[in-house]
């Protein structure tokens, strides 16, 4: 049991560095983001702010379903539910290519995971946010 729980995430963790690469199967990406994730901080704006649970005394948990259904909770009430495709496009933030979420009605986000329970947003426009979310197990 140990064992197929190791190669999992093995499997899993290679998974989310594959991503990072410049020739990346985008279904490979959306597999990686697939779940719940719990909101830590987002950093940003004009001033270079940052915003946490805390600070805010919201939670905030984002979801991704295989089914391509985007859901955004805040204090566990439903605010947001949408369409998301990942796309390869250009970035604001770099001169590589980049893993994008294309949401309906909503600003592009790039994104990229520390770990693969560590993602990061970021939304593709100037002096917007970009914020951290760990996953939910």
């Amino acid at each position: 049991m140990k064992s197929t729980l190791l190669i999992l995430a093995l499997s899993f963790g290679f998974m989310n560095l594959h991503c990072k690469q410049e020739q990346v199967n985008d279904v490979d990406c959306k597999n990686a983001i697939v779940g719940k994730w719990n909101w830590i901080k987002s950093c940003g704006g004009i001033a270079g702010r940052c915003n946490t649970p805390e600070s805010t005394h919201s939670k905030i948990v984002i979801g991704f379903t295989k089914d391509s259904i985007f859901r955004k909770y805040e204090n566990d009430k439903l605010l947001i539910e949408t369409t998301f495709k990942i796309t390869r496009g250009k970035s604001i933030f770099s001169q590589d290519s980049a893993q994008l979420i294309e949401k309906k009605d909503m600003l592009v986000e790039s994104f990229s995971f520390a770990t693969s329970d560590t993602l990061f947003l970021n939304e593709e426009c100037f002096d917007c946010y970009k914020s951290k979310y760990v996953r939910i197990k």
